[in-house]
């Protein structure tokens, strides 16, 4: 038995609002970058058309290796940001900016001219 369409699209596309709202809520709260998981949004909506020519528990099972390949993605990749600063940590004044060194980099922060006065 094959799902309709709706089903697959709601099974399917539900994972894509899911990963998608996940990326967006790490872009805003830790600054993460989102370009792999916007990708992984793609994927799944383009797997929707496969997934609708196999038999339901298929079309479950694809859904189920395509989640897991991207929780191991995920476990084996470091996150897209490293906070600039740890907390406790004063910057480093120079004449250009402010350095703040966080876990191996270092991130400078440009002094604006107006705020200089």
């Amino acid at each position: 038995m094959q799902l309709s369409w709706i089903a697959t699209a709601t099974l399917f596309g539900g994972t894509a609002l899911y990963f998608g709202a996940r990326a967006i809520f790490m872009k805003v709260a830790a600054g993460y970058s989102i370009r792999g998981a916007l990708i992984a949004v793609g994927l799944a909506v383009l797997l929707i058309p496969a997934a609708r020519a196999l038999p339901a528990i298929a079309a479950l099972g694809l859904l189920t290796v395509f989640v897991l390949a991207l929780v191991v993605q995920e476990w084996g990749s470091p996150p897209g940001y490293d906070p600039p600063q740890v907390v406790g940590e004063a910057p480093e004044r120079t004449a250009t900016g402010d350095v703040f060194r966080g876990r191996g980099q270092q991130f400078l922060l440009p002094r604006h001219a107006a705020l200089n006065r």
